[in-house]
């Protein structure tokens, strides 16, 4: 019916599919050091790329943004979807 309103939208993921893809992209992602100066910065190795990221607060990492940096790791979010990397 073209006059009903749908709440739902095709081009949204769902929040399962956001979750796992937050899974996959931090995949493989470790964090190898913290500085908590006054802008706190992250080393974050990609073991299976044997790569070293420098990031801040703001910063993306594969596709996830920086959302906090504190001496417990450092949490991405993706579509709405946060993890905490260790």
């Amino acid at each position: 019916n073209p006059f009903t309103w749908n709440t739902g939208s095709i081009d949204q993921p769902s929040t399962e599919t956001a979750k796992r893809r937050v899974e996959e992209l931090a995949s493989g992602l470790v964090v190898v050091g913290i500085d908590r100066g006054p802008s706190p910065v992250a080393l974050i190795e990609q073991t299976d790329q044997q790569r070293t990221y420098v990031v801040k607060v703001g910063d993306e990492i594969n596709g996830m943004r920086v959302k906090k940096i504190d001496a417990e790791g450092v949490i991405v979010s993706y579509e709405g979807e946060e993890l905490h990397l260790q």
